[in-house]
Formats: C-alpha cells, sequence, structure tokens
C-alpha cells in the first residue's frame, strides 16, 4: 500500500512538473517563428542599406569619374587651343619681322659672322675694281659702311642734288655701280645726279608707306634724280622721262646687268617715284656655309658619341 501511494504521489508531482514545461516548449515553438521572422525583415533591412549605400557609391563614383573625365579633356583642349596659339603668333611675329626687316636674304641685325664675312670680300672686290674708298663709322642698319669720297666709279660718276658730302653707303653698293659702269657708259652717260643714299626710313611703294624698311636703310639704295650724257647735257628724271631715251635706255642698261635687285621709275611706279630711279644693290644669299658647317659639328658629335658607348 505504501509503495502504491508513494507511485501516486510521483505521479502527481510529474504531472504538476510537466504542465508548465509543456506551456514553455509551446510559447517557445510560438516565439521561433517570430524571431526569425524579425531576423529576416532584419537582415532585408541590412541588405537593402547595403545595396542602397552601394548604388548611391557608385553613382558617386561614376559622376565623379565622368566629371574628373571632363576636366581632363578641358585641360586637352586649352592646351591645345595655347599650343595653336602660340604656333600662330610665332608665325604672325616672324612673317612681321620678315616683312619689316626687308633685308637680303640671310640678313639680320645685329650682323652675322657669316655677314662680316662678306662685307670683308666685298671690300676686296671693290679694291680690285680700282675703286678708292674708306671705311666709314658705325650706322644703323649698313653692315659694311664705306665713303668713296671722289665718287667715281671707273666710267662713272655720281654727284650730289643739293646734299653735301660724305656719303655713307653699303660696300655691295659701291660694288654694283662700279660693275655696272661700263653698261651705264654705253648708254650714253657720264654722270648720276642723285639725292640720297643711306636714310633710315620705310619703303613707299605706290603711294603707300609699308611697314618694311627701305633698303636706303642698309645703304643698299640711291635714288637718282637727274642724268648727265656724254655731250655734258642734264636731263630731269620728272620733267623728261618719257621725252628722252637716254634716262628709258639707262633703266633697261640697269635692269639688263642683274646687279639690281629692284629699279622703279616713273614707268612702274608712278606714285611713288615719279620724279627719280631708285637703284638697289642685289645681294647674294648667304647662311648655307654656316648651314653645312653646322651639319657637319652635329654628325662629328653623334660619332663621339658613338665611340663612347662602344
Amino acid at each position: 500500500m505504501r509503495v502504491v501511494r508513494r507511485a501516486y504521489v510521483v505521479l502527481l508531482a510529474m504531472c504538476f512538473l510537466c504542465v508548465p514545461l509543456n506551456d514553455v516548449a509551446a510559447q517557445e515553438g510560438s516565439a521561433k517563428p517570430e524571431a526569425k521572422a524579425k531576423a529576416k525583415a532584419n537582415a532585408k533591412r541590412a541588405t537593402s542599406k547595403r545595396a542602397t549605400s552601394k548604388r548611391a557609391t557608385s553613382r558617386k563614383q561614376k559622376a565623379t569619374r565622368q566629371r574628373k573625365a571632363k576636366q581632363r579633356k578641358a585641360k586637352q583642349r586649352k592646351a591645345k587651343q595655347r599650343k595653336a596659339k602660340r604656333k600662330r603668333s610665332a608665325r604672325a611675329r616672324k612673317a612681321a619681322r620678315k616683312k619689316r626687316a626687308n633685308r637680303p636674304k640671310g640678313w639680320q641685325w645685329p650682323p652675322t659672322p657669316a655677314m662680316r664675312t662678306q662685307g670683308k670680300a666685298c671690300l676686296k672686290t671693290l679694291s680690285r675694281l680700282g675703286v678708292s674708298w674708306k671705311a666709314a663709322g658705325r650706322r644703323k642698319g649698313i653692315v659694311t659702311p664705306i665713303v668713296v669720297r671722289s665718287l667715281t666709279f671707273n666710267d662713272v660718276k655720281l654727284a650730289p642734288t643739293f646734299r653735301k658730302p660724305p656719303f655713307v653707303m653699303d660696300c655691295h653698293l659701291a660694288v654694283a655701280l662700279a660693275k655696272a659702269s661700263p653698261a651705264i657708259k654705253a648708254a650714253g652717260v657720264s654722270e648720276l645726279r642723285f639725292s640720297s643714299i643711306y636714310s633710315y626710313r620705310r619703303a613707299k611703294v605706290n603711294g603707300v608707306q609699308k611697314q618694311a624698311l627701305s633698303r636706303h636703310s642698309y645703304g643698299l639704295a640711291v635714288d637718282i634724280y637727274q642724268v648727265r650724257d656724254s655731250a655734258d647735257e642734264i636731263f630731269i628724271v620728272e620733267d623728261q622721262y618719257a621725252d628722252v631715251a637716254v634716262i628709258r635706255e639707262l633703266e633697261d642698261v640697269l635692269n639688263a646687268t642683274g646687279l639690281f635687285r629692284l629699279v622703279l621709275s616713273p614707268a612702274n611706279d608712278p606714285r611713288s617715284h615719279s620724279d627719280h630711279l631708285h637703284l638697289e644693290a642685289r645681294v647674294s644669299k648667304i647662311g648655307k656655309a654656316g648651314a653645312a658647317k653646322r651639319r657637319h659639328k652635329k654628325r662629328a658629335r653623334k660619332r663621339k658619341r658613338a665611340r663612347k658607348k662602344k
């Protein structure tokens, strides 16, 4: 009987203990899906946040890349524009310099060693032609300034119309006059009466004042206003150019010699040279020898570097 009672008590105790355990288990079982749902929701929110932030970051990065690309293109475009502008301005400066200078080819100021050498050779030629000359002081624009006191160039004499000596000129003009003197004499002319030789001024052609300097600025030009023939008669270019054949023949002879780069007269420039003949001595181009020398030096440097490498 006692055994039965004890078993009954144990059974009752177990029943009382099982009820709350079942309730807890039931509660726990109902709480699990809710927790899972919450966890899923939280995970979804976190994922969406990450995706949103990633999209925003990618958009920002894309915008930054695009902005940088635009800036880079703008810089390149500006650099190209600056380069093109520099090239244009350099070309314009070169053209303007060339236009303003009106110097013989290869000449520049101050004179180069090649120009000095050319001047020395010219002086030797002038002495060989029998013209008595004297070196003059420096003049702006003249490379080889000289004075021919007698103004006599073999068969032809120069005489001023109103100015007083000394008349400074470049050696090349003196050589051209000396070489052309036999042809001038053959045309029946014994004396050329001039107004100016060296005068630092701008050129005037067809009534227009140019930006370029006149060849008078380099002592390479002379203006002939009157001509004396072999019969000692004087003809004025302004009044008698069309009527007197000697003046026109003189112009043709000067052009035919090839010693003068330009002969302007009332025929080819009636607006600016209606009263005189403008003669410009021709000067041979220089600079080729200098260029060859530079090329030779460059090749020598290359050979020297090649030997060092070996």
